[in-house]
């Protein structure tokens, strides 16, 4: 059964690839690591089965995304989400696409690029494609573009979903504005 890790990656410059870069290098060939932007979670306690049934599944796949809530990015956009901060809801939510999706993947590789709240790649496909490019925005656009252009598959998995924070409209997140009294 092939490795995989699960990394939070973070970098002081705000060098997203250089954080990836780093975890990767760490990898032994074979591995695999998965990326968890540091405002996301897993919604099913189920998520590393699935991921690791997309992996077993897929042996052209170079690049693995989840569905999630708030996101820009419209075929990542889980259809029929929970609108809430209710994590109750967004977990009820994600069990059901758990139950219905497990592990299946579907090939997003000539859709708009992914954004990153959840990607896992294998260490061989970062090798291949040699790193993550340096910065902090566009990292995981580029990552996709990059393994797209090596003729390798960009995986969709509809019953893996997240809850995205991203920024919460303001709600309770440190820096929002205090609410009248």
């Amino acid at each position: 059964m092939t490795r995989l890790v699960t990394q939070i990656a973070w970098d002081d410059q705000k060098n997203l690839g250089a954080a990836y870069n780093r975890a990767m290098g760490a990898l032994k060939p074979g591995d695999w690591c998965c990326f968890l932007d540091h405002d996301a979670m897993f919604t099913s306690p189920g998520w590393r089965d699935q991921l690791q049934q997309a992996i077993d599944e897929n042996p052209r796949a170079g690049l693995l995304a989840a569905y999630t809530n708030r996101i820009g990015r419209k075929t990542q956009l889980a259809p029929g989400c929970p609108q809430s901060h209710d994590l109750l809801e967004h977990a009820t939510f994600g069990a059901e696409l758990a139950a219905r999706y497990g592990g299946a993947a579907r090939d997003i590789t000539a859709d708009s690029p992914i954004s990153g709240v959840v990607m896992a790649m294998s260490r061989d496909t970062w090798a291949l494609i040699g790193g993550f490019r340096d910065g902090f925005f566009g990292v995981d656009n580029w990552a996709h573009r990059d393994v797209r252009s090596k003729g390798l598959r960009v995986m969709i998995l509809p019953g893996l979903y997240v809850y995205h924070w991203y920024r919460a409209d303001g709600v309770g997140h440190p820096g929002a504005p205090k609410a009248a009294a």
